[in-house]
């Protein structure tokens, strides 16, 4: 009877043990970055919550390490991007707040950051675990000019074409995008653009027309609105046009 006992205890005990080490003990359960995202160029804190999940045994000797494999996000002088927790009691969670300074240029709509979480406890001995963290990021929406076009001629009475290559470079749309040229001499033109997609380009032309001869600065103005419906404006330097009179009207 004694040996029976044995046998069994000896073919249950590295089941147990087994079954211990297919669960982490020591999770991240919840996380949070400040302002809900982070923009490029600034600093952001990012709050994670440690649970040890085991509602009998302690874990000792924790140490949490915080890698990214993006070169945009870094610790902020004089803080580390590890966590050392000598002791968790059985179900106990503990909040840690990281401070990070991020890239004045980030072109991707969130970042991975790796916490690789090692532990001790007394059943299974030394424990591991890894997750990833994904850390979303915000980013003004930018309408960029690239290129545009206003004559340095014109007749009055005669149309004359302006046209501009225009690109959204941020990762949320734009709405309402207007051209609004404006100058001397001439009535003021509205060309309405619509939406623009996120990291897209778009070729706008318009006509204007001037009445009066002379030399007419024309300039053009850009306005969008983003996701939240905050106004933007975009302003070119004047352009010097000169407007000569029609040889039609020099006649009349």
């Amino acid at each position: 009877i004694v040996m029976c006992a044995v046998t069994m205890f000896g073919y249950n005990k590295p089941e147990k043990i087994e079954a211990a080490q297919s669960l982490p003990r020591v999770i991240v359960s919840s996380y949070n970055v400040s302002s809900d995202g982070i923009t490029a160029g600034s600093t952001f804190d990012l709050t994670y919550t440690l649970k040890n999940t085991s509602a009998t045994n302690e874990v000792t000797s924790v140490l949490v390490t915080c890698t990214s494999n993006s070169e945009t996000i870094y610790p902020v002088y004089t803080t580390s991007d590890q966590m050392y927790i000598e002791q968790m009691a059985p179900g106990e969670e503990i909040p840690v707040t990281v401070k990070f300074n991020s890239a004045s240029e980030i072109d991707v709509a969130s970042i991975d950051l790796t916490m690789n979480i090692s532990y001790y406890d007394d059943l299974v001995g030394q424990g591991v675990n890894q997750t990833v963290l994904q850390i979303p990021v915000k980013q003004d929406s930018v309408l960029v000019i690239q290129s545009y076009s206003i004559p340095i001629n014109a007749i009055t009475g005669t149309k004359a074409r302006v046209n501009a290559t225009l690109e959204n470079t941020g990762i949320d749309e734009l709405y309402n995008v207007k051209m609004t040229i404006t100058g001397d001499g001439m009535d003021n033109v509205v060309s309405d653009i619509g939406t623009m997609g996120a990291n897209s380009k778009k070729q706008q032309e318009a006509y204007i027309e001037f009445n009066e001869a002379g030399t007419h600065n024309v300039t053009i103005t850009y306005t969008y609105e983003d996701s939240k419906g905050q106004q933007f404006e975009v302003v070119t330097d004047p352009s010097a046009v000169e407007v000569t009179k029609s040889q039609l009207q020099s006649t009349e």
